[in-house]
Parts: C-alpha cells; sequence; structure tokens
C-alpha cells in the first residue's frame, strides 16, 4: 500500500516536472508574428497596387492645356499732354519759370495762382513790399504818413489787378531768396507774357519800396530802380514833394 502511494506522488512529480519544462520551452519560443512571417491574413496580404510612372500618367490622363496665352499686365505710362497732377513744385534751377494763371489779388504784392498741374499757391512777389491795405509802419518807408501809405495801397492793388488779374504769367524763383517765406508762401518774380519783371514795374513806378530785408539775387538792381523813383517823386514818394511844398508854404507864409 505505501509502496502504491509512493509510486503514485513520484509519477506525479515527474508529470508536473514535464509540463513545467514544456511552458518554459513554448514561452521562450517566438511567434510567428514577432519573427516577421506573413500571416495568412487577408488584408495583411493584399498587395499594393503600383504606382504609375510619369510616363503612364501622362499616356492614361493627358494634360489639358490652354491655346489662349495669357495676356502681359498692361503698365500706364503718363504722357507729356495728360492733366499729371502737379504737387508744390520745386525749386527750379536759375532763371527757369512756371507758368501760372492768376485767380486772385490779394493786395499790391500778393497774389493768389493756379498752376498748370491745377495746384493753387498764394505768390508773395519778391525784393518788394507794396503799402497794405491798412496798417501800415511809416518807418518802412522813411517816414511817410500812415493815411499816405493806406492811400497808395489801394492804388497798388488797383494797379496789380489791371495788369496780373484773370492773367497767364510766368514766375521766376530765387535761390537766394528761397522757395517760401515764413507764412507758406511761394517767393517768385511775376513775369508778364511779354518778358516784363512784374516786381521791377512797381518799384520804377514808385509802387513799391524795395524789400532791404530779405536777401535777392536783383536786390541791387531794385535799388537802383527805386533811387531813380525817389528823385523822380514817383508815386508813392510824391509825398516828399508834398511835404516840400508844403515847408516852403510855411516858411514864405510866415
Amino acid at each position: 500500500m505505501r509502496v502504491g502511494i509512493l509510486l503514485a506522488l513520484l509519477l506525479t512529480a515527474f508529470l508536473f516536472a514535464g509540463c513545467i519544462e514544456r511552458i518554459g520551452y513554448e514561452q521562450a519560443t517566438p511567434s510567428p508574428l514577432e519573427e516577421g512571417t506573413p500571416t495568412s491574413t487577408p488584408a495583411l496580404m493584399t498587395p499594393t497596387p503600383p504606382q504609375a510612372t510619369p510616363t503612364e500618367t501622362a499616356e492614361a490622363t493627358p494634360l489639358v492645356t490652354s491655346t489662349t496665352a495669357t495676356p502681359p499686365l498692361e503698365r500706364h505710362t503718363p504722357n507729356a499732354t495728360e492733366g499729371t497732377h502737379t504737387p508744390t513744385p520745386t525749386l527750379p534751377a536759375a532763371q527757369e519759370r512756371v507758368r501760372a494763371y492768376v485767380k486772385n489779388v490779394v493786395d499790391g504784392d500778393t497774389i493768389d495762382v493756379e498752376l498748370e498741374g491745377g495746384t493753387e499757391e498764394r505768390v508773395r512777389l519778391v525784393g518788394v513790399d507794396a503799402p497794405e491795405l491798412s496798417g501800415n509802419e511809416p518807418e518802412e518807408y522813411g517816414g511817410i504818413d500812415a493815411g499816405w501809405l493806406n492811400f497808395w495801397g489801394f492804388l497798388v492793388k488797383s494797379f496789380a489787378e489791371g495788369k496780373l488779374m484773370d492773367k497767364h504769367v510766368y514766375l521766376e524763383f530765387d535761390e537766394l531768396a528761397g522757395e517760401r517765406d515764413k507764412y507758406g508762401r511761394l517767393l517768385a518774380y511775376v513775369i508778364l507774357e511779354d518778358g516784363t519783371d512784374f516786381n521791377a514795374e512797381l518799384v520804377k513806378e514808385g509802387f513799391a519800396r524795395v524789400y532791404v530785408e530779405g536777401e535777392f539775387a536783383k536786390r541791387d538792381e531794385y535799388l537802383a530802380y527805386q533811387e531813380t523813383a525817389q528823385d523822380e517823386r514817383a508815386g508813392l514818394w510824391y509825398y516828399y514833394e508834398i511835404l516840400s511844398a508844403l515847408e516852403n508854404f510855411t516858411t514864405e507864409s510866415f
């Protein structure tokens, strides 16, 4: 009896050891999937369809090209006859002139003009100083009475209107005077269509004095015109003739 039980235990141990050994062998052996062996699953075995080469694609699906060429972009270049807007003119070279149309006469030495490009500008006549319509300073004109200067302010404006209003003129700039004054006005000689220097005419006729406070190229020329006008008692300088007559009358009367 004891021998049978012992044999049964040995057989059981032998079978148990064999099972343990078999289990260890199965765990150590890699599976077919781990070794990269293709499986029989249809989805994994489906081959990837071959890609068509550029030559085959061109033969199977011909490229559709347009027979109409795309027109190039047009570039517009304005010509000289088109109304190209001209902003505020830059200072031209000496003796170069800009054509302008006089739209308004502010006073004897200031006008409003329209340039050929459509720009409107206020122009201060360079090198001259005509009497204002009011508020004149006698010391600027050698002590001439302010009332007399106010009277001549209206006469000068009337003279300028007759010569310039609604007419075309030329603006000539001066490098010494600069392009603009502190008020933003253009500084220029106003040249009539017949070539007359209107600024100089104001001085010659005694309608204005030379603006000695500023620098400009024609300064000496204008001072010579002013000296002649004063000697001849032209225009506003006739005041000295009246003053002299009054002094002589007073002396003779008393």
